[in-house]
């Protein structure tokens, strides 16, 4: 995710959440100001007196980030410096309908061994949005806190606070940056870890969930399954999960030839699978065909693994 600056026409077009048929929506996104992968929040991590040999800050930035979707997400975060070098990235596991709270400060310090800049900024996507959307059902907003905090309580409130802001973040407009995929190039060359959360609500749920997911050959472990009859592609479905799922949608695209099929895959018992077979569009052998199998494409089902819905292969030409 090579993010250059953050300018003054994305901070002048701070979301909205308008809804995207909207005539306000459709202005932004005309512009790229308000139709984005990828979130982009301030922080600040600023140093206090060191008290009996133990440092403090007098300011810090914590994160709370809203899963508002039905489906689980995976958030990748990059933290800045004051001149958009990446220094370090970690990710978030936000269940359905939940809300986490990051330590920034502690977090940055924690994967860089270092102590964090003294202000900078994050950026937050999701792998799961694509161009022309916002952070799937991701949110956050900012958290700034006053007082005299110990550097190695990630509370804040556990210290002397004496003011707290709140603000929003705001979306990268696309034309800086277009497509989801960056957000991985941000941070190859950054070192990586876990995040220090203030607030961790993630409960794991009572109830047994379904897990929708393509099906690779058994010998082969390749998802290139030719119809016997030469009809085209056999894709399998399977709910290797512990519930039982209603009708869903399997998108089978094929990038190649731009072509998209759809799939109606039946509700599933627990263990149980469907298989439909999706014939090669004209030209995909080129000299190869690629495509990408991606179950429960509308995310109905709320699930166990998310992650796992999509698969990508070719079949040799």
């Amino acid at each position: 995710m090579s993010i250059q600056r953050t300018t003054a026409s994305i901070l002048s077009a701070v979301a909205t959440f308008a809804i995207a048929t909207s005539p306000a929506f459709a202005q932004l996104a005309s512009t790229g100001a308000d139709a984005s992968p990828i979130l982009s929040c301030f922080y600040e991590c600023k140093p206090g007196p060191d008290i009996q040999g133990q440092s403090t800050y007098r300011q810090v930035t914590t994160l709370p980030v809203v899963n508002n979707g039905r489906a689980n997400e995976i958030a990748d975060v990059n933290f800045l410096d004051g001149n958009q070098n990446v220094i370090a990235t970690t990710q978030l596991d936000l269940p359905a309908r939940d809300v986490d709270e990051l330590a920034v400060c502690n977090t940055i310090e924690a994967i860089t061994g270092a102590a964090p800049p003294r202000a900078g900024v994050i950026h937050i996507g999701s792998l799961e949005a694509t161009l022309g959307q916002r952070v799937s059902g991701v949110f956050s907003w900012i958290k700034n806190v006053n007082g005299k905090f110990f550097a190695d309580q990630p509370e804040p409130f556990d210290g002397r606070v004496t003011g707290v802001a709140k603000s929003q973040c705001t979306y990268v407009a696309t034309p800086e940056v277009n497509t989801p995929a960056l957000m991985v190039a941000d941070g190859q060359s950054a070192p990586s870890g876990p995040p220090i959360l203030v607030e961790d609500t993630e409960d794991t749920p009572n109830d047994p969930l379904p897990d929708l997911l393509p099906v690779a050959d058994s010998f082969t472990s390749s998802y290139c399954r030719i119809d016997p009859a030469g009809a085209g592609l056999e894709v399998e479905i399977r709910n290797q999960g512990a519930a039982p799922t209603g009708p869903t949608t399997t998108h089978v695209t094929f990038p190649g030839s731009g072509v998209i099929e759809s799939i109606s895959t039946p509700g599933l018992a627990a263990g149980a699978s469907s298989t439909a077979i999706v014939p090669f569009p004209f030209g995909c052998f080129a000299p190869n065909c690629t495509f990408v199998i991606e179950a429960d494409e509308a995310d109905v089902e709320v699930e166990s693994d998310e992650v796992n819905n999509v698969e990508s292969d070719f079949c040799l030409g």
